[in-house]
């Protein structure tokens, strides 16, 4: 995270793989399947901890929501729920450089 941040001119967003996700519930469990198998999982707050001690301000953390049924309901609850809720497939922190 230091590097990215020393090259960064002024914002940047980096996303994990979720651990809380409905996703590793699905696909990561027990080192994972498929396009899964050995990924790396993260839970929201350890990635908040990858800035300690960096010049980075403004730093939000957001989920991506991924319903894995993907029929219309599920494509429409992705639109519609909050990005800021733990269990999208993806975590992504974004912020600034101070």
């Amino acid at each position: 995270m230091a590097e990215i941040v020393r090259v960064t001119r002024q914002r940047f967003a980096i996303g994990w793989l979720n651990r809380t996700s409905l996703l590793y519930r699905q696909k990561g469990r027990g080192g994972g399947s498929g396009a899964y198998r050995g990924a790396r999982w993260h839970h929201p707050r350890e990635v908040l901890d990858f800035f300690s001690g960096l010049r980075v301000r403004r730093l939000a953390v957001y989920s991506a929501i991924f319903l894995p049924s993907g029929n219309r309901m599920a494509r429409t609850m992705e639109r519609v729920l909050p990005h800021t809720l733990p269990w999208g497939g993806l975590v992504v922190v974004s912020g600034e450089t101070a």
